[in-house]
């Protein structure tokens, strides 16, 4: 079976590079991962929403996505970003995310028309968010699973 295009790509890597070759390996796919998430949300003109949570916004997708989101000029929306209590700072200085919630925290998210990108795929994580956000939930999209 063929992969799509988008991530059957292949880069020269030069000799000084090689040493990095496993890690660039690794973050291709999921930047591009990122970067198709954020075009299909743009496309669908944010689907009408205030707020776009990304869970997992420690990750690697998640990092990427928050970052794509928030370079957005003239953007519409919030991005939330839903991270695990010891990578709160982390993701706070990054300076993407208007707001970082911890996932236990979900309770806390305003409740306004928003899209839910689950990149971490944690039911539980996934099911108080979606009852937190009755009503509210324009999209959800499960992206990864845990």
């Amino acid at each position: 079976m063929d992969l799509p295009v988008v991530y059957d790509i292949y880069f020269h890597v030069a000799s000084a590079f090689k040493r990095t070759d496993a890690y660039q390996a690794l973050r291709q796919p999921l930047i591009v991962a990122s970067n198709l998430l954020y075009y299909f949300l743009m496309d669908s003109d944010w689907c009408q929403s205030e707020q776009i949570v990304i869970s997992s916004a420690s990750c690697k997708t998640g990092l990427g996505l928050t970052a794509f989101l928030a370079k957005h000029v003239g953007r519409p929306y919030a991005v939330v970003g839903l991270t695990s209590g010891g990578n709160v700072e982390f993701v706070k200085e990054l300076g993407f995310c208007d707001q970082v919630v911890i996932c236990d925290g979900v309770k806390n998210l305003n409740q306004v028309k928003s899209v839910y990108v689950d990149i971490a795929g944690k039911g539980d994580v996934k099911k108080r968010l979606h009852a937190r956000l009755a009503g509210y939930l324009n999209y959800s999209s499960a992206v990864g699973i845990s």
